[in-house]
């Protein structure tokens, strides 16, 4: 799909303003996470490597990694060790 967005006058004189667009279209995206993850990558043109290196470049952090999450994951190693796949 493509999109038209017309531009002021302003913005044509940057050095890429189609790709300015692009991206802030993708970091709002992103950070009201109205498109998946992969979706934003995609329209990007960036592989998962490249992608969260663009995510650093715009001071996104993992946050929807939350204390409920860092709970469960202690509760499981916990228990994969009390299970002896870990050694004390």
């Amino acid at each position: 799909m493509q999109l038209t967005v017309e531009l002021p006058n302003d913005l044509t004189l940057h050095a890429d303003p189609a790709r300015e667009a692009l991206e802030a279209f993708a970091r709002e995206a992103f950070r009201t996470q109205t498109l998946p993850r992969q979706q934003v990558a995609q329209m990007l043109g960036l592989g998962r490597i490249a992608f969260n290196d663009w995510l650093k470049a715009n001071d996104f952090t993992d946050d929807f990694y939350n204390d409920d999450d860092l709970r469960d994951d202690i509760r499981t190693l916990d228990s994969l060790q009390a299970a002896g796949y870990f050694s004390k």
